[in-house]
């Protein structure tokens, strides 16, 4: 009997301890020129779980010719296949969209639930650096003033729900003469796994209210 209580004692230290524990995402964004990378690494109790996220390279063709994901042996590839994959990478960027929109009304209250998970949200580093180059110099400086604009008005809307932990570091180099764009997006972000499980209930209430939810989630994301 004494096992069975010291076992059950130790057990419930340790529960408490995951619950205390930080779910730590590690966002990495770069653009050059018109190739994209997007990498996430998700870390939880204590690295014990670790998941990486990975996005191929995103080629954009323009707005008319939509979005392709190309890989790194692509110039191998045949014309005829490029152009096929191209065609379903536009028809499955299109569907995706529409079912992020579906999923999202079929929520109740996604907005004010998103708010509340980022308030328990903390971003422990930022760094976002942009080169840009336009060959003229007016027209570089005024962009330049442009981006700096809309950084710190993204983040002032952000930084308003996330707890930030580091001073972000943002940077915009401006390149006079030359046609040049680069940036790149590093930041770490940190949650209790306590909170991220009582979101992740509150998500399920919110979609089990709505009407028809819980089936048009599973139907989704069944073929996601």
């Amino acid at each position: 009997m004494v096992w069975l209580w010291m076992f059950v004692v130790i057990f419930l230290i340790t529960f408490v301890a995951a619950l205390f524990s930080r779910v730590r995402a590690h966002i990495v964004y770069s653009r050059v020129r018109d190739d994209d990378n997007f990498e996430m690494q998700i870390r939880a109790l204590f690295g014990l779980v670790n998941y990486r996220y990975t996005l191929p390279v995103i080629a954009f063709e323009g707005v008319k010719e939509g979005v392709s994901f190309d890989s790194k042996t692509a110039s191998n590839i045949p014309s005829a296949d490029k152009e096929d994959h191209i065609q379903l990478v536009q028809k499955d960027i299109v569907q995706r969209y529409e079912q992020t929109k579906k999923l999202i009304s079929h929520m109740l209250g996604f907005h004010q639930w998103l708010v509340r998970t980022l308030k328990r949200t903390h971003c422990n580093q930022m760094n976002w650096s942009t080169h840009i180059g336009l060959g003229d110099a007016p027209e570089t400086a005024i962009t330049t003033g442009m981006i700096w604009g809309l950084k710190t008005s993204i983040l002032g809307v952000l930084f308003n729900h996330i707890k930030l932990e580091a001073r972000p570091e943002l940077a915009v180099v401006p390149h006079f003469n030359q046609m040049l764009f680069r940036t790149s997006f590093d930041c770490i972000i940190m949650i209790r796994l306590g909170y991220a499980m009582l979101a992740g209930l509150h998500l399920f209430v919110r979609i089990y209210k709505v009407k028809g939810g819980i089936r048009t989630w599973q139907n989704i994301l069944s073929k996601a």
